[in-house]
């Protein structure tokens, strides 16, 4: 797994998207969702980049975004 998260980290499609993510990726808009599927895909899916990755980033824009949701 390292590995794959390793050259993923290196390829230009992974740094646009990180940057995208960090920059705009936002959860305030006034629309209804499952709570349990917004937990598992948004939040499951920045936790999974953040422990494969290592990047800060996605931990922060993790807590930040769904502090919102759940506060």
């Amino acid at each position: 797994m390292q590995c794959l998260a390793y050259i993923c980290w290196r390829c230009a499609e992974y740094k646009i998207s990180r940057d995208w993510i960090i920059a705009n990726m936002s959860l305030t808009r006034d629309v209804e969702v499952q709570l349990f599927e917004i937990t598992i895909r948004a939040l499951g899916g920045l936790l999974s980049v953040y422990h494969l990755t290592e990047d800060k980033g996605f931990l922060d824009v993790a807590v930040s975004r769904f502090d919102t949701v759940f506060l």
